[in-house]
């Protein structure tokens, strides 16, 4: 077999040098050129080990993985171990979603039997090329969800609300372009679904009638009480009292159940 090693270092310096800069890009970090260009390159020489008789033992899986973190070591901007750990993984995630992306391919062009060992005859460029956009569309997407996940959770509260002696249990997510207070009092409004308050003794007399105004226009009024000592507790476990109203509506809030009440900026 013969093997032209100026292009096996430069297909593997640009996809090394793809697979690094995403890694990057994926975490937001710091972009150097100079240093991924360097860890890319670094990882193409290495992989001309594989065709050196006696330095096989050089490409095992240990000395690969130490190797690679070695590269993520290289571009990274800081060097704290628990950020380049963050990123090692975030590299090995979009490696491996790279490798099947490209395997799923080689099926499609290479004829095989399931009953005998699979050879790869044939591969394209353009099978990489597009390996290389769908892992990064497939990796940013799962990033981009567990990242939206994660800032949803920051700011979603446990509220402990007493009525009538009654403590009833909540979840709420702060709204930070909600600003409704009640004009009287100048408290902050609480809008939670009516279901979580079901048998809940409310007194009419005791009621507010709020004000809003709608984005699109539309304005009304809503109906709530006013509740003392509203326990809350966020992520953190930091916790807090406030004094609120607190108004009900009949619709869900979080299609997918993660919250029953709606807080506005100003009980924070």
């Amino acid at each position: 077999m013969t093997v032209y090693i100026d292009i096996v270092i430069l297909e593997n310096f640009l996809i090394n040098f793809f697979l690094l800069y995403l890694t990057l890009q994926t975490l937001k970090d710091t972009i150097i050129y100079k240093r991924i260009i360097l860890a890319a390159f670094l990882g193409a020489i290495y992989t001309l080990f594989v065709f050196i008789p006696g330095l096989n033992i050089l490409t095992s899986l240990p000395l690969k993985l130490l190797f690679s973190f070695g590269m993520i070591t290289i571009i990274s901007e800081r060097r704290e171990l628990k950020t380049i750990i963050k990123r090692y993984i975030t590299f090995l995630v979009i490696t491996f979603a790279f490798c099947g992306t490209c395997f799923m391919f080689a099926l499609v062009e290479n004829q095989y039997n399931i009953s005998e060992s699979f050879i790869i005859n044939d591969y394209s460029t353009k099978s990489i090329i597009f390996s290389l956009i769908i892992s990064y569309i497939l990796v940013s997407g799962v990033m981009n969800y567990f990242k939206n996940r994660a800032i949803i959770n920051n700011f979603i509260y446990d509220l402990d609300v007493c009525i009538d002696s009654e403590v009833v249990n909540i979840k709420a997510f702060l709204d930070t372009g909600n600003g409704l207070v009640e004009p009287a009092t100048a408290l902050p409004v609480i809008i939670a679904e009516r279901e979580k308050f079901r048998g809940v003794n409310i007194k009419e007399k005791d009621q507010f009638r709020i004000p809003y105004k709608v984005v699109d226009g539309n304005s009304g009024y809503m109906k709530g009480i006013k509740i003392d000592n509203i326990k809350l507790c966020n992520v953190n476990g930091e916790t807090m009292t406030r004094d609120a109203i607190l108004c009900f509506c009949d619709n869900k809030l979080s299609k997918e159940g993660e919250y029953e009440a709606l807080l506005s900026r100003g009980i924070i």
